[in-house]
């Protein structure tokens, strides 16, 4: 496909910065090993990957009113958590 897109000029190319991963998924055992990956980057370092809501937010798709209605439909659970802290720690 690469070939294709480039031959038709319309390949563009984006460098990922320090702490950026890729995964291929296209078999079960590609899209576990992304699976532990992720939970390992979430439990060791404390960090939630891939918070739609809060990407939502920062790209100003959704303003803190809609961010928290969102947060609040996932409940006490650890992600509407810690969607309920972002949502909280930002300024309006």
């Amino acid at each position: 496909m690469n070939k294709i897109y480039l031959e038709k000029d319309q390949l563009s190319v984006v460098t990922f910065g320090r702490g950026a991963a890729w995964f291929d998924t296209g078999t079960v055992e590609s899209f576990y090993d992304a699976q532990c990956f992720i939970r390992t980057i979430q439990n060791v370092a404390s960090v939630s990957v891939a918070m739609l809501e809060e990407i939502a937010y920062n790209n100003s798709w959704i303003d803190r009113t809609k961010l928290i209605s969102c947060a609040s439909k996932y409940g006490k659970s650890p992600y509407g958590e810690k969607l309920l802290a972002f949502a909280n720690s930002v300024v309006s």
